[in-house]
């Protein structure tokens, strides 16, 4: 058994038309548009990071409730550690799977992530022991 993290993507249903749906801001207010899959397709660099598993990700989560395994890129980004203390804990796990590399590549996605849905985040950041 491993330490496992997902990425997932939730829409809402409109009412009115039953369409999915994303929120955007429209002359200063928060509206919808009907979604459109080519513009939250995920890009082919970050594909490896949507499912993962690895003791690496205890560092980017010792920061959140115990409690909690779920997270917006938003929240996720506020708590991602520095590449150094992750790190100093994978030689401390004897693992050298994860790098400098896919430690500031996992870092670009989310704030993609999160630049995609800054209003109601879509997607999310889920983890399980």
């Amino acid at each position: 058994m491993g330490f496992d993290l997902t990425i997932s993507f939730t829409l809402s249903i409109d009412e009115k038309t039953g369409m999915p749906y994303v929120n955007f801001i429209n002359q200063g207010f928060l509206d919808k548009k009907t979604y459109d899959p080519e513009e939250f397709k995920i890009p082919e660099k970050y594909l490896e990071y949507i499912e993962q598993r690895g003791n690496q990700f205890k560092s980017y989560i010792k920061n959140f409730n115990g409690d909690m395994f779920t997270a917006r890129p938003k929240d996720f980004l506020h708590f991602y550690p520095d590449w150094n203390a992750v790190k100093i804990e994978n030689e401390l796990l004897d693992d050298d799977y994860w790098n400098e590399t896919n430690h500031n590549d996992f870092k670009e996605f989310l704030e993609w992530m999160d630049a995609k849905s800054p209003y109601i985040s879509i997607f999310e950041i889920h983890w399980s022991y």
